[in-house]
């Protein structure tokens, strides 16, 4: 015979067991509802709030360390390419800002993966763009965009083109000490960072 606290037990258990296996398998998403204005109606009324949904990642890394991320600001130099000096590149990411004739400042992230492999791309998510949160963050050994929640690994930085995940250059050579890009193609990015809303220092 089943009691009443049985009947409150087993709810709790099954709950218990389905976060526990979300755990395991390493991260879910989830739906986020947000509430937003749609406007007034008249002095000292406000309109009818909407609701909209977000879609968030959720990882068992969520609580991982963020860092206190060096930021440099680049040049152009004499044939007109810019010059990432990779020397004190680590596994902590290193954000490089490059400010465009317009004034608008591209960024660029510098990693080293888990082999000492320096890599580079820019700050910003190829399919989030042009959205203001399209921009990375670090969070333990992931870089993770800002607006839709997807976490990278940083061999993945500047190896992919299209899809999620931060934008290759196209210009971009290595030498001794680093990277050279043309400051050219830079340029011709500053509308992907139009409405971009990450830290530049």
């Amino acid at each position: 015979m089943t009691t009443n606290a049985q009947r409150h037990v087993r709810p709790a258990a099954a709950a218990a067991l389905a976060f526990a296996a979300v755990l395991a398998l390493g991260g879910c998403t989830v739906t986020k509802p947000t509430t937003g204005s749609t406007g007034s109606t008249g002095s000292g009324s406000s309109g009818t709030g909407a609701t909209s949904q977000t879609t968030v990642a959720v990882s068992k890394n969520a609580t991982a360390p963020t860092y206190d991320n060096p930021y440099v600001t680049l040049a152009v130099d004499q044939e007109g390419r810019v010059h990432v000096d990779a020397s004190a590149m680590s596994d902590v990411a290193t954000f490089y800002n490059y400010v465009t004739k317009d004034g608008t400042t591209v960024q660029l992230i510098g990693i080293r993966d888990a082999e000492g492999t320096a890599r580079l791309a820019l700050n910003t998510c190829q399919s989030c763009n042009p959205a203001p949160g399209a921009y990375y963050v670090q969070t333990g050994d992931a870089l993770v965009c800002q607006n839709c929640g997807q976490r990278f690994q940083p061999e993945n930085v500047g190896t992919t083109a299209n899809g999620c995940n931060p934008t290759a250059l196209q210009t971009i050579s290595q030498t001794d000490d680093g990277f050279d890009v043309s400051a050219a193609e830079l340029e011709t990015l500053a509308s992907r960072f139009s409405a971009w809303a990450g830290p530049t220092a």
